[in-house]
């Protein structure tokens, strides 16, 4: 059954480590027009309808649930599903909303990750030998390898937020080795946007250091870290090394198909 706002708010706001994407869409205004909650005895889901892309999430592995969800009028061809309590039994394929949801691995449709919390302790490590860490500084771009990944950075560095932050990993000769980058959430957390560290230097524990270092300093100015989507293996393997508390081991996204 459809739900109301404040009812699906008094509920994630009992568990607003699990919800708190959900808890800042709501509280954004540009926002608030394109949410809808649905909720059966399997669980719940938030249907978000945004300029860029229409996505149900469904936190709880429910035919029902997903059948419900699916005949919102919003719901149609290119709707993002994403599985957050495990994926339905039969679901591939399934019926939902008069659209076929399929799986098209080689079209990289599929994809998997897992979603992570708070840290249960204190996170500690310290950088390897040859590496240290500090803020980023403007200047500190020209330190940026010439490679992909960091070309990416440097392209999103004009639309950094307000409350914004970027720790940076740096070798001995001064080149950018690896950065972590973090953003003032509301509810009184700091949450991770992306971690990376350059493939020549990894296993070396640089992205150990660089969690625990922004853990410390969230910590530091009366915030909780919290860790969020792990979008790789390496990712979600970091996440458990430090103890972030798992709210999902893993979940899928799906897209709708006609």
């Amino acid at each position: 059954m459809r739900i109301s706002r404040d009812e699906a708010y008094a509920r994630m706001r009992t568990e607003p480590e699990k919800w708190l994407y959900t808890l800042l869409d709501l509280a954004d205004p540009v926002r608030r027009g394109g949410l809808a909650f649905y909720r059966t005895a399997g669980g719940m889901a938030v249907v978000s309808d945004f300029e860029e892309e229409t996505t149900v999430r469904l936190y709880g592995a429910d035919p029902l649930l997903l059948e419900e969800a699916a005949s919102d009028p919003v719901v149609g061809p290119g709707t993002r599903f994403c599985f957050c309590g495990g994926l339905p039994e039969g679901i591939i394929p399934e019926r939902a909303g008069g659209h076929r949801l399929t799986v098209r691995e080689e079209t990289r449709t599929l994809e998997r990750y897992g979603l992570f919390g708070c840290p249960r302790r204190r996170p500690a490590s310290e950088p390897p030998d040859g590496i240290r860490i500090r803020a980023m500084r403007e200047e500190d771009r020209l330190l940026f390898p010439d490679t992909e990944s960091w070309r990416r950075l440097d392209e999103g560095l004009d639309s950094r937020g307000e409350g914004d932050r970027i720790l940076l990993a740096l070798r001995e000769d001064g080149r950018a080795a690896g950065y972590l980058w973090s953003a003032e959430a509301g509810h009184g957390w700091r949450d991770i946007v992306n971690v990376f560290v350059s493939p020549e230097v990894r296993g070396r524990g640089i992205g150990k250091a660089l969690a625990a270092r922004y853990a410390e300093e969230a910590l530091g100015e009366g915030r909780r870290p919290y860790y969020g989507y792990a979008l790789s293996t390496e990712s979600a393997a970091l996440a458990r090394a430090l103890e972030f508390e798992e709210i999902y081991g893993e979940t899928v996204s799906l897209y709708v198909r006609d």
